[in-house]
């Protein structure tokens, strides 16, 4: 995991409301009007998430189904855009751990919340680990 001093601010506090499994912090991190686009996702089935709302009950499912869900931010590229950062996720479904590595485009509005999440990564590491 990258040291918090190397990352921008926005996604440390991103990554320390998921720490605490805070759905309303993170929720907070999130434009009224988000889009969270993980074609992999396996509790979204590929369907964007879009809204804050909608994001607040994506993280409550995703905590209640992988209590021991864990997100490190690696490193982080931003612009006045946005942001591109890869991390490491992991947890454990039915009793086997897994971890899986992937990279986020965050776009941000002018008072640093998230518009959009682009993300990428591959869901058949899920059967190897």
């Amino acid at each position: 995991m990258a040291d918090a001093s190397e990352l921008p601010e926005v996604l440390v506090s991103f990554l320390a409301s998921w720490d605490m499994h805070d759905v309303e912090a993170l929720a907070d991190h999130w434009s009224e009007d988000s889009v969270l686009i993980d074609p992999a996702d396996p509790l979204t089935g590929g369907k964007i998430v879009q809204g804050r709302e909608a994001m607040r009950s994506y993280y409550r499912r995703l905590f209640e189904e992988i209590p021991d869900a864990k997100l490190e931010g690696c490193a982080a590229i931003e612009d006045e855009r946005g942001l591109a950062w890869l991390w490491r996720y992991s947890g454990s479904t039915d009793g086997r751990p897994w971890t899986v590595a992937g990279a986020s485009y965050f776009r941000l509005d002018s008072d640093g919340l998230i518009l959009s999440d682009n993300a990428v990564w591959d869901p058949t590491v899920l059967g190897r680990n």
